[in-house]
This record gives structure tokens, sequence and C-alpha cells, in this order.
């Protein structure tokens, strides 16, 4: 990036988030409302991209969203939220959500959503270079940044 901006590691703003389903969560048929399940995304990566950006942060976008499997009234939700890659001044949140069945976790939904850091003047401020170290991190890096470039070509 050519800036004095630090660098932070994906496990300084990573965030596994528990969630306890309650009725009110239910849609008619009976499983979790998908609606309130990205309200949750939301809140979640947005809570990343602020600790990550160091101030705080709006949506620009949801990339994708997949529903793997239903999610039922009492079950426990555990959402794993990290940042995958970081630009000059978005970045972008990867959310992946399981449910606790029958002791062990099914993996319920993922998503992948943009945001931008915003200065107190309401303007998109640079953030912190994003050092990816597990193999892991770092696939997700790279696959980040061809989502980008699918992101801009279609806008």
């Amino acid at each position: 990036k050519g800036s004095c901006m630090p660098q932070k590691t994906v496990s300084e703003t990573a965030r596994e988030k528990i969630y306890n389903v309650m009725a009110a969560d239910m849609n008619p048929r009976g499983t979790f409302y998908g609606g309130r399940m990205l309200s949750i995304i939301d809140s979640e990566a947005g809570k990343v991209a602020a600790l990550h950006a160091g101030m705080g942060c709006v949506t620009r976008g949801l990339d994708s969203m997949t529903f793997n499997a239903p999610v039922f009234d009492d079950e426990t939700l555990v959402l794993r939220v990290s940042v995958n890659r970081a630009w000059r001044t978005s970045m972008e949140i990867g959310v992946k959500i399981h449910v606790i069945r029958e002791e062990e976790e099914l993996h319920v939904a993922s998503a992948y959503l943009t945001f931008i850091a915003i200065d107190d003047r309401g303007n998109p401020a640079e953030v912190p270079e994003l050092l990816p170290e597990s193999d892991e991190e770092i696939r997700r890096y790279h696959q980040a940044d061809v989502r980008r470039r699918h992101r801009l070509a279609r806008n």
C-alpha cells in the first residue's frame, strides 16, 4: 500500500459469537428466519471490521450468502467472523455459521461482506493491512481478491 498503516493479523480481530435461537427467530415454516440471520451476520461482521479498522465502519455490500441447512428453535449457533482481506479503505469480512447438533458442528451458512472504514467527517479512511499467517488465512486472503475483482467488474 505504501502507507504508514500498521499491519494486523487475522487473529487480532477475529471473533466467535454464540447465539441461542429462540421462538421469535422462527419463520412460519418453523426454521430460523433468513432475514434475522442476515441481521446477526451484519452486526457481527461490523464489529470485526471496526476492530480491524480502529474506527466505525459501514456495510458496503453483501457479496454472497449461502444457507446450507435449516436451523431450528432452541439450537445454538456458533458464528466465526474474521477479516479475509483489507485494501485501502475497505475490508472483506467472512462469516461462517455452525449449529451444534448431536454434539457435532454442522456448517449451516456462510457470508462475505464488504465494509468501508469511515472517519469522523463521514469520509472513507485508510485501514491497517492484513497479515495472513496460516495456510487457511492465506487462501482466504487470495480468494477475497478474486471476489473483489468480480465485484468491481459488476459495478
